[in-house]
């Protein structure tokens, strides 16, 4: 009886058993289409499930080492780099050669035959081709003085055996001297000094025979001159064989352009009149080009001064200080606030279109409201002619009517003058890029504008009105 009894527990034991397996086994059969392990319950979304968390730890497991390692390494290299910064002690230099100026003047001597004279005087004695060579450009000066014997200061004809030939003295009646003259052969051509591109006496003391004066700093300093000598001895002179020498030396000055403030009209006349020339502002040192035009200098390129400068080099006196540079045009058009913009990448951009165009900064310089370009003598709307502006000292602002400095008057020379285009500020924008150029003059138009000098489509020419408020290119002249 027991053992049936016990029989039928295990019997129902085994069944509940199975019946716990196939109710397992079916809850996770729903997530699986096929089994290849009928009996094993974990061999589906299980497994992910298990494995998502295995995973989860096995992330975390090796996050830490890293972690503690990246720790480490940062320790290590910032450890790494102190130690390195603290032991070199190296620093890094750049090697900076100055060449010296380096000049020749070299001669190539020609030697002669016996001159049999007779009282008549030989003005045709070929003598020394002098070149001067520099590896810079600028200025020099060639010197002359008698060497006869190797005696500096002896410029008479000389034999040994026959004494001398005095040098401008008169013999019988008959001028003995010892003459020489210079000209331009090839290279740069140097101005001749004292008369002597004519026959003059050898100098006794050291005189200035020639010079070379560059206009720009990159005129190669290179000429060659010929030399000429003549002489007349008299028929009562002792026969002999005379010699005499010269000895020329040379002296450089490496060019500097001068400053606006000390350039006169003569100066520019004598160096500007069929080119420009390279002049200095001394306010900000910035460089220009001028050019001889009409009986006047004039700038032949825009102004481009800013920030706050003084009357000592300025054409005013009202202030003993003026700022060019209150504030940009950008901002807009004011008869009563100085205004000025200074081109920048933007405005090069702007005058891609323009004939002649892209310029480059400099050549477009600044656009100034008249408020700014009188130098805050005329900041409102009246009538009234200027005689104070922000050009240099010694430079003013080119009048309406006048002749040499005339806004009229320049008209007739657009190529020397080198207008270009740019438009002007106008209500806080530039307009007019392609085709239009103004310059502000010094006359009244009316109680709101000004006359101009107006560059447009090619044609140069006077303007009559310009809108005191509006940004206008700005070219001084001198007169004096």
């Amino acid at each position: 009886m027991r053992v049936m009894q016990q029989a039928k527990k295990d019997k129902q034991k085994d069944k509940r058993d199975l019946n716990r397996k196939n109710a397992i086994y079916n809850i996770y059969s729903k997530s699986t289409s096929t089994s290849s392990t009928d009996n094993d319950p974990c061999n589906s979304k299980s497994l992910n499930i298990l494995n998502k968390h295995h995973n989860k730890n096995n992330i975390l497991l090796t996050l830490l080492p890293l972690a503690i390692l990246a720790l480490l390494t940062t320790i290590s290299f910032f450890s790494l780099s102190s130690s390195t910064t603290s032991a070199d002690t190296s620093t890094s230099s750049t090697a900076k050669v100055n060449v010296a100026v380096a000049c020749t003047l070299s001669g190539s001597t020609t030697t002669h035959a016996v001159e049999v004279l007779n009282g008549a005087y030989n003005d045709n004695i070929t003598g020394t081709t002098l070149r001067t060579i520099c590896n810079g450009s600028g200025n020099y000066n060639i010197y002359a003085v008698g060497y006869t014997n190797n005696t500096e200061g002896n410029n008479t004809l000389y034999s040994s055996t026959s004494g001398t030939i005095p040098t401008g003295t008169t013999l019988n009646g008959t001028t003995s001297n010892w003459a020489m003259k210079l000209a331009n052969s090839t290279g740069n051509t140097a101005t001749i000094e004292n008369n002597y591109n004519t026959f003059q006496v050898v100098p006794s003391t050291s005189t200035l025979v020639a010079s070379y004066n560059a206009t720009s700093s990159n005129q190669t300093t290179d000429s060659t001159l010929a030399t000429t000598y003549g002489v007349s001895i008299s028929p009562n002179q002792p026969a002999g064989t005379y010699t005499g020498q010269v000895k020329y030396t040379m002296n450089y000055t490496e060019y500097a352009p001068p400053y606006m403030q000390n350039l006169t009209k003569a100066d520019c006349q004598s160096q500007a009149s069929s080119s420009d020339i390279t002049v200095y502002d001394r306010r900000d040192g910035s460089d220009y080009t001028v050019r001889y035009i009409n009986g006047a200098c004039w700038m032949t390129q825009n102004l481009r001064i800013s920030g706050t400068i003084s009357s000592t080099d300025s054409n005013f006196s009202t202030n003993s200080t003026w700022n060019v540079h209150v504030s940009d045009l950008t901002a807009g058009n004011s008869y009563t606030e100085a205004r000025s913009h200074v081109a920048d990448s933007t405005d090069v951009s702007a005058s891609s279109s323009a004939t002649g165009g892209p310029y480059t900064v400099n050549q477009l310089g600044a656009w100034y409201n008249y408020c700014s370009a009188s130098a805050g003598t005329v900041c409102s709307q009246t009538q009234l002619d200027v005689s104070e502006d922000i050009c240099p000292s010694g430079w003013h602002l080119p009048s309406y009517n006048a002749s040499s400095d005339s806004i009229s008057g320049i008209k007739s020379y657009s190529s020397a003058f080198s207008p270009i285009y740019g438009g002007i500020y106008n209500g806080g924008s530039l307009l007019n890029t392609t085709g239009y150029g103004f310059w502000w003059s010094s006359t009244a138009y009316n109680a709101s504008g000004q006359y101009t000098l107006g560059y447009i489509f090619g044609s140069l020419g006077a303007s009559d009105y310009g809108n005191k408020g509006n940004g206008l290119y700005v070219r001084c002249v001198r007169t004096s």
